[in-house]
This record gives structure tokens, sequence and C-alpha cells, in this order.
């Protein structure tokens, strides 16, 4: 009986190895052929993606459909996900795909995409160049969030300019950010004498090299009757481009000059935009106050306007346009981070402290600016700025933001500081480039640090109000006029009172030796010469 039980036994053990075994070799077999059981073999944001190019046939007037072709060199095996940048994908209707291929050998394929909710998939991909077509039509461009007064939903391309945002233009790999993302480009096809501007650098006519994704979709393409002006500045290079027959040729030059002005003053107070050197002022006109407005994306702006000139009623629009290129992209407030109100605030002060300094601006015009502002605010008493943040209300955290920011540059410049100082602090230490926003605590952190002195009850007092201050509190002392005095003072604008301190100088070290000498001289002779009616004097 024993002898049976035990080779009983040694059958059992032999079987769980021999499953045991068994079981290895199935997921070895599927770890190796995943693809048959449709397993992802890699997540796609981690393929490797290079030479991405873009050819763009550009519509005539009156046409609302671009045609894109998209080719890319695929480096791994496995599926890929094109999709648009936007996370709300409503949009995917508007892209048609018209057809797919890839290239064996010298010779292209047909290949479908399967359409999915997140884009289109291209299945079994292989380490090889692949090109897509697609349609993108009803491209409009419409104005709004960042108007100085209402926007107008009616402003589309027309028949000299068409405007479309690349976000809305581009199908993209599905990869992340810092995956491999190389050469990048785009050529544009446009009908003759259509001048075509972009923020990128060209590599030749109407063919661009993109330095990054964000580039690429971040930003405005403008096409048609377009009078462009290029200017070089200490900051980079910026492109003015205004709706043919709208400036003439010398409004174009004065108001580029105004614009290069502007840009300059906020790169000397806020800082480089990174790597960033070239941005594009894209002008149109409309006819109506109603269509005034402003939008700026990552290296591009684009500015309805029925003015003229870039100065006068019209500077805060370009000021504001301008500013936005950093307030709006490197220096963001963080999503519950009680700080909104300084975004809309700086939003409005900077750009007016700007536009005086710039001289576009009287320091009339600025007072008479916050007057509005602060009147508007009367109208929205018994909320407090942290209570408008917590609801959402923008044009509170405007008006009450742009008043709190006031104050608090006029308390910064009793420590030598002041609101242009805050901003660069901020593009400094929580840059959105760097993958950082900053919170009311921020603010706070670089306010005491840079005045040694708390702002604890000042911020509290003021965020906790449920109504603005007095309005003496704002206008006294000629706020704006002063402006201008702090920058005469300063020596940035005067070469002249710069040499004469410079002589000045010289002068006084020059004149040390002999000073020092004709006081040693004295010295020694009066002590020579002291009578003696000292107790001790007397006992030597």
């Amino acid at each position: 009986m024993m002898n049976n039980y035990r080779f009983e036994w040694d059958i059992s053990g032999k079987l769980r190895a021999a499953l045991f075994c068994a079981l290895l070799l199935i997921l070895l077999f599927i770890s190796i052929e995943g693809s048959y059981f449709k397993l992802p073999i890699a997540k796609a944001e981690n393929r490797s993606i290079t030479n991405i190019e873009y050819w763009l046939k550009l519509p005539a007037a009156g046409a609302d459909k671009i045609n894109v072709r998209l080719k890319l060199k695929i480096n791994d095996t496995g599926d890929l996900i094109l999709k648009a940048p936007l996370q709300s994908y409503e949009g995917i209707n508007s892209l048609e795909i018209k057809e797919s291929c890839l290239l064996i050998g010298n010779k292209w394929k047909m290949v479908s995409l399967e359409k999915t909710k997140h884009g289109w998939m291209l299945r079994n991909c292989k380490p090889r160049k692949y090109e897509i077509s697609y349609d993108v039509r009803n491209v409009k461009y419409e104005a709004g969030g960042s108007s100085e007064e209402t926007s107008n939903e009616e402003l589309i391309s027309d028949e000299d300019v068409k405007l479309v945002k690349c976000s809305n233009l581009f199908i993209l790999p599905d990869v992340k950010p810092k995956a491999s993302f190389e050469n990048l480009r785009v050529h544009i096809e446009a009908k003759a004498g259509t001048k075509v501007v972009t923020p990128w650098k060209a590599l030749r006519m109407n063919s661009f090299d993109v330095e990054s994704r964000s580039a690429l979709i971040d930003n405005f393409i403008a096409w048609g009757k377009l009078s462009v002006s290029d200017i070089t500045s200490e900051s980079g290079k910026i492109v003015v481009a205004v709706q043919r027959n709208f400036w003439t040729e010398n409004e174009l030059a004065d108001n580029a000059q105004t614009i290069k002005g502007i840009f300059s003053r906020m790169t000397r107070d806020l800082g480089q935009r990174g790597n960033n050197e070239r941005v594009v002022v894209i002008v149109r006109r409309v006819k109506n106050d109603r269509g005034i407005s402003f939008e700026a994306l990552r290296d591009s702006i684009a500015i309805s306007t029925n003015e003229k000139k870039t100065n006068g009623s019209n500077a805060l629009l370009f000021s504001r346009a301008l500013f936005a290129l950093w307030n709006d992209s490197s220096i963001l407030p963080k999503t519950s981070g009680n700080c909104f109100w300084f975004h809309e605030g700086t939003s409005i002060l900077y750009p007016l402290k700007v536009s005086v300094i710039e001289g576009i601006m009287t320091a009339k015009e600025a007072e008479a600016r916050i007057s509005s502002i602060y009147e508007s605010s009367l109208q929205h008493k018994n909320i407090s700025i942290l209570e408008a943040e917590s609801k959402g209300q923008k044009n509170i955290l405007k008006e009450r933001g742009t008043l709190l920011c006031m104050l608090i540059d006029r308390r910064l410049r009793q420590y030598d500081k002041s609101i242009e100082w805050l901003l660069k602090e901020l593009a400094r230490k929580k840059n959105y480039s760097k993958g950082e926003k900053y919170t009311l605590m921020d603010i706070e952190e670089i306010i005491e640090n840079g005045t040694k002195k708390s702002w604890d009850r000042f911020l509290d007092e003021k965020l906790n109000s449920p109504s603005p201050p007095p309005l003496g509190d704002f206008m006294e002392d000629n706020y704006f006029d002063s402006q201008k005095s702090n920058e005469a003072l300063s020596g940035k604008k005067s070469s002249t009172s710069s040499i004469v301190f410079l002589l000045i100088s010289i002068l006084v070290v020059f004149s040390v030796p002999l000073i020092s000498e004709k006081y040693v001289r004295n010295a020694v002779k009066l002590d020579i010469e002291m009578p003696k009616i000292l107790p001790d004097d007397l006992e030597e």
C-alpha cells in the first residue's frame, strides 16, 4: 500500500511541474505575439516619430477648405493615434480624411485609418514613411475672450485676409512633448500674390522650420492681401502684418515702431520669453467699435480695430495684446490659487503704465480709465475679491483686481519696488514654460522677501473687503504722471545726465588726494600751535 501511495504522489508532482512549464510558455508566447491578440505593444505616447512635415494648400478667396498633407517617419512598430490638439474633439467632423498611404521601397501603398472618439487610429504601423491627406472645412476665426470692448461674434475671415488657429488645422501623432518629435516643418502653397505670415522661422519661400509642438499648434497663420513690416529689436524680430489699404505705408512704419517700443519695454521689464525670437502681430480692420478686440497665442497676436494709429484710445488695446504674450503664456495663475484677480488686474494696470511711459497715452487718459473702472466696480458692492474668485466672476476680478494691483504698486514703491518687479520675479520663479503656475502664497512670499515686511494684514483686508477703497486711495499723488518722473530719474532715457554724473564722479575722485593732503598739513600745524591749557599739559 505504501508503494502505491508513493507512486501516485510522484505522478501528481510531475504533472504539476509540466503544467507550470506550459503556463510559462504560454505567457512567453503572448508577450512575443501580443499583436495577434490585439494587446498594445507600447503606449502610443512613447512612440518615436521623426521628419514630420505638413503641406498646406490654402484656399482662394471665398473658399472655406484647406487641404493638408501630413508626412512623417515612424521608427518603430505598433499602433499610432493621430489626433487634433484640442481635448474637446467636437470639431472632428470638420476634418475629412481623404486618403492615407505608406511607402514600401519606392512605391506607395494605400492604408486605412480607423476613426475613433479620440482621433484616427493607424494600426500595425511599420518603421516606414507615411503620408495622410485630409481637408479642413469651414475654416473661420471668431474673435472673443480677450476683447477690450464687446467681442463681435461675426469676426470671421473676409475676402482680403484669412486667419486660422493652428490648433484647428493640424492633426498630430499622439506622443508626449518630451518624446522624439524631430524635424518639424510646414510648407504652404498659396495663390500668386498672396502674402503668408507665420511666427515660424523661414527656410525658403513659404517653407518654415518649427521649433516645437507648442510652437506649431498654439499660433495663428494669416494670408491674403497683407502689407508687412519686419522690425528687428534687441528682443528679437517683430512682424507687423496689416490688411492692405487699411494703413498707409507711413502709418504702418510709425505703428510698427510703436509696437517695437512697447515690446522692447516689456522685455526689459519682464525678461525674455524663452527662446521665442519672432513675434507676429496681425491687424485686421473692423467697421465699428463692437469689433475692437485682440487674442494672443504663443508667438502671435490677432488684433481687430477700426483705428489707424496705435496711440491714444487704441494704445491700451495694443499694449494689452503684447502683454498677453507673457500674461497668458508664461506668467499664469494656478487654478484655485486665489490669484486670478492679479492676472486680470495686471492685464489692465501694467499696459496702462507702459502706454504712459512710452508716450502713446497721456497720464490724464490713463487716470480717466482708472476712474471708469472704479465707477464700474461700485456696482458690485457686497462681494469680496476672493468671493468673486470662487464664483469665477471675471468682470469683477478685472475691475477690483486692477485697483488692488494699483494699491500694491504704490505700496511697493515705498520699498523701491514696483508691479513690474513683482511680475518679473513671478516669471523667473514660477514660469509656466518650466511647468509652474503661481498662487497667492507665491505672490505674498515674493513681496515679503523683497520688502522685508509682512503683507498679511494688507492683503487679507483688501481681498476680503466687500467694496473697493475710496477713490482717493488710487488717484492721489498723480500716480501716472509719477511713472514718467520715475523713468526720467532712473536715467534710462537720459544719456546726457549720465555723462554729467560721470564727470562729477571723476572730479570728486581726483579731488580726494588734494583735499586729503591739505587736511593733513592743517592738522599737523594745528597740533603744533595748540596752546597748553589742560591740566595734563601743565604737568608736562
